[in-house]
Order: C-alpha cells, then structure tokens, then sequence
C-alpha cells in the first residue's frame, strides 16, 4: 500500500483487502485490523470515509473477541490520522465498548492496550468523567491475579502517568506505582525498575525526594540482578534528579542530607552484590563518575577509594581505566 500515493492508490488493492477483512478466518480479519491502519495512512480522508470506515465499524461487531481487540488496538493508532471529530462521534463509542464488556476472563487480552487508550486519547475532547473511568480501568486491570496483566501495566506506566500530568501523580498513581514496585512476581518489579529513571526526570526534584527515595532503596536492595541491571543502567539519571542544585566539584563542607548519606549505604551494598559481576560493576563504576561530585570529600575518600581499590586488583582493563579516571577526580 505505502508504494502507492492517496490519489493514485488502485481500487483493485483496495478491494481485495475489503474481501480479506470480510473473510471467514477469525485470524485472517484480525491481521487486517492492523493492515486498515496502513490503508488510514495512504488513503484520502473522505476515501478512507467512503471504504474503511464502516468496515471498521463492522469489526467491532465480531463475534470473535479477539478480532474486536485488535480493531480497537488498531483504531487507537487512528486518532493522529483522523479528524477530532470524526474520531469522537464514529469511533470513540466502538472503543469505549470494548474495554468495557470484556469479559473478566479475558482481560489479559486488553491489558497490553489500556496504557496506549489512555495516552492516546489523551488530547481527544471527552468529559472528565469518562476520561477517568478509563483511568479506573487501567488500576483494576494492574492489581489482577496474572502476573503478565500487571507485568503489561507496568509497561505503560509512564504513558499512563504522563497523559495524566505530573501533578496528579501523588494522588492518582502512586498507591499503584509502589504496588507494582512491591509486586511479588520479579518482573513486575523489574519492568517498574526498567521505567524508574524516566519517572524520576518528570517529577520536579521536591516531589521526588518526597516519593520516590524509599522505592529506590527498595529497588537498589532487590536480589534480582535484573532489577539491579535495570537501576544501574540508569543510575546517574536517577541521582541527579534527586540533587535541588547545580555543583562542578566535590563538597568540601558537611551538609545534613538524608538522601545522600543513606544512599552511601545502599550503594556499597550494591557494589558487594555486584563485585563478582564485572560488567555491570564497569557500567556501576562508569555511572558513579557522572554524579560522585555531589559527595562529601569525606564520603569520596571513605566509599569510593575501597571500590577502586578492589577493582583495579580484579586486573580487568576497561575497570582499572574507569578507576583511574575516578582517581582523579576523588584527589
């Protein structure tokens, strides 16, 4: 289809997708549910009117559950094609339907869709009241009994969080965020570490502290090295969005921050987990350089001169020209 431009595009290709939406392989009508998006993007906007539309309308009366899931997950990739309008009086129904009817033991089907739902439409005009319940939908679909729901809620928690606004996250996503950073299922609880950095670059560093310093503790105390692998990745971007104020070299005056004295104690905890693990001790090292000049002198000299020390007699190369760049910087 993308070979062809809007005014050119052959009736012919167009009809014989029609006949394949319209065939009697419940599979066949749920690939071309993505395929119909391809054709939103080629088509005219009064063509896409006049053929697509009321084949998607069609869809959405499936008998089969799992053809009605994949036009809703394919329409929700239409609200930057179509009008506003369009969107809301033919299409935002349909939508609202499915989500809403799925039977309870089928959830998982939707649960990979309710995070795009929310962000997607995020710009869409509806009341607040509908535009909240699909909010409510996303939270019940995050605390059922399947892991991979949650697992998959997880996933879009940032989506989630950034169509609701930074501002209303301590009071609508935070009780469900510490849930699934709690989680008992471990990749629950990695996919949260996996997002935990860009979580921490939207909320402004007050609320941060606030809300956040005991769930990374509680990540940075994980026994699961995918969690650990996860935070470290990120670890600079994670500090720094703890920090209130810009610094170019280390402290030399004491200062009374909670914060950073504790992590101290979390991060040698870390590096004893991790010491045995040379590439992700080199990505630890590597990320420590980027936010050590924060630190106290003191702390410098007490936390950070072991962990070269100890690095440099492993005898790995690409360690001992991290800690000697780390050296410098401590003296």
């Amino acid at each position: 289809a993308k070979v062809y431009d809007s005014e050119n595009f052959p009736q012919f290709i167009l009809d014989k997708m029609m006949v394949l939406v319209q065939d009697d392989s419940w599979s066949i009508r749920q690939i071309m549910c993505e395929k119909l998006v391809t054709l939103s993007e080629i088509l005219s906007l009064a063509r896409f009117e006049e053929t697509v539309l009321p084949e998607i309308r069609e869809l959405y009366q499936d008998e089969m559950l799992e053809v009605r899931v994949a036009i809703f997950a394919a329409t929700l990739k239409l609200v930057e094609i179509l009008t506003k309008e369009i969107f809301v009086e033919e299409l935002l129904p349909l939508v609202t339907r499915v989500f809403t009817t799925i039977p309870n033991e089928r959830t998982l089907l939707i649960a990979p869709h309710m995070g795009h739902l929310i962000y997607n439409l995020r710009d869409i005009p509806v009341d607040e009241a509908t535009r909240h319940s699909w909010l409510i939908q996303y939270k019940d679909l995050s605390q059922k009994l399947d892991a991979e729901e949650r697992r998959m809620c997880a996933f879009d928690f940032m989506a989630v969080c950034i169509a609701t606004g930074s501002k209303n996250f301590e009071a609508e996503l935070y009780p469900l965020f510490l849930s699934l950073l709690r989680d008992e299922v471990a990749e629950v609880t990695a996919t949260v570490a996996a997002f935990f950095h860009e979580l921490v670059a939207v909320l402004q560093p007050e609320l941060t502290r606030k809300l956040l310093k005991d769930p990374l503790f509680d990540l940075l105390q994980n026994p699961d090295l995918t969690v650990t692998r996860h935070i470290i990745n990120h670890l600079s971007v994670i500090v720094l969005g703890f920090t209130t104020q810009e610094v170019t070299t280390p402290s030399s005056e004491k200062k009374d921050d909670d914060f950073f004295h504790n992590l101290w104690d979390q991060l040698d905890k870390l590096e004893e987990k991790i010491r045995l693990k040379p590439r992700l001790q080199l990505t630890f090292l590597n990320e420590l350089e980027k936010f050590m000049i924060y630190f106290h002198h003191d702390d410098i000299l007490d936390h950070i001169y072991p962990v070269i020390k100890s690095c440099c007699h492993q005898g790995i190369a690409s360690q001992q020209e991290i800690c000697c760049r780390l050296l410098c910087k401590c003296f």
